[in-house]
């Protein structure tokens, strides 16, 4: 390779570092794993990091040596501007190279054959991901072959900007294969809404240098996950961006999943997965099942328990439960309430 060690062969995984991600699979059968294909970063940002890549024509057998001026067919040496950056976006997410689309859906399928059997592993296209939709839609295209060609399930995870999210999931046949709509390229501040195009080659936070935005609070957060629940029935949905540990329970009480928090009380963890998300009344935020309820209470005066039954004051940091004594619920609070 260019720094004079051996190069890649884009043809074989890291055999060490997949057996690493199925044993935390295996060992934390609990928690989710995504697992992302790709990392934007190395072609937006920093050229440092693309000089090291695997998938630079200079680095790997598929594409250096007697194969020179195929595989990959990156542009060397590197172009980079003041020394500096590197702009190699638009020729990686071009799948029109046949060879280049060829080499991405031989390492998409081993990927998958290397991850797919652990039920808690999903997949995820890139990390810091705000390409364009016709990339996210050949990797699902890969993913669906795959599936076709070895009669195994994937899990899928859509990380994309919002419009890119949209065009994706306006298509039966991408919106089938995606098991998890995934918020983080997207969100709403002080009830505006911040969502960059796709396949504008700018990474996240380049993003963000251009719309300096305030951190979401509790009615922004819950409208951002409640949104996409709405928009995409029988999809879980995650929110993860901006300030995404800060309300954990906007991401229960608008139907999101996998929020940064803890629930202490077993039988409130279980109420929550019978319950849906019911409409917000101003600054009240509920979710009812048949046989319980959750609200949160922002409002400036009390308010009353949405059904007869037994209530109980939620402690927000860890889930545990306290009775209340009282028909109604009190500013900031967050009750449970179980006939």
């Amino acid at each position: 390779a260019w720094d004079g060690l051996s190069m890649y062969d884009l043809s074989r995984l890291n055999r060490w570092y997949f057996y690493r991600v199925n044993s935390l699979a295996e060992a934390v059968p609990g928690m989710m794993i995504i697992n992302q294909h790709y990392f934007q970063h190395n072609i937006l940002e920093a050229g440092a990091h693309w000089v090291d890549a695997p998938w630079r024509s200079r680095n790997n057998i598929q594409s250096w040596g007697e194969n020179q001026g195929k595989g990959t067919q990156f542009i060397e040496p590197v172009p980079f501007t003041g020394d500096k950056r590197v702009f190699t976006a638009d020729l990686f997410y071009d799948t029109t190279c046949k060879e280049r689309a060829e080499l991405y859906r031989q390492y998409i399928w081993n990927v998958l054959d290397a991850t797919a059997d652990a039920p808690n592993i999903y997949q995820s296209v890139s990390e810091e991901f705000t390409g364009p939709s016709h990339f996210v839609e050949f990797w699902l295209d890969c993913i669906a072959g795959w599936q076709q060609k070895t009669g195994r399930k994937a899990h899928v995870v859509l990380n994309a900007t919002k419009d890119v999210t949209h065009a994706v999931m306006s298509q039966k046949r991408y919106a089938d294969l995606v098991d998890v709509v995934e918020i983080e390229q997207w969100y709403y501040y002080g009830q505006k809404l911040y969502a960059p195009e796709g396949g504008k080659n700018l990474a996240p936070r380049q993003h963000q240098r251009l719309t300096r935005t305030s951190n979401p609070d509790f009615a922004d957060i819950y409208l951002s996950v409640n949104e996409a629940v709405k928009a995409y029935p029988g999809k879980a949905v995650v929110y993860y961006a901006k300030a995404y540990d800060r309300q954990p329970w906007a991401v229960v009480l608008a139907g999101g999943s996998c929020p940064t928090i803890s629930i202490a009380d077993r039988t409130l963890a279980e109420a929550i997965l019978t319950m849906s998300p019911a409409p917000a009344e101003g600054n009240v935020y509920k979710m009812q099942g048949d046989k319980s309820a959750l609200i949160m209470n922002l409002s400036e005066a009390d308010v009353p328990l949405p059904m007869k039954g037994k209530a109980y004051l939620v402690n927000k940091s860890d889930g545990s439960l306290k009775k209340l004594n009282s028909a109604t619920v009190p500013p900031s609070a967050l009750v449970f309430v179980k006939r």
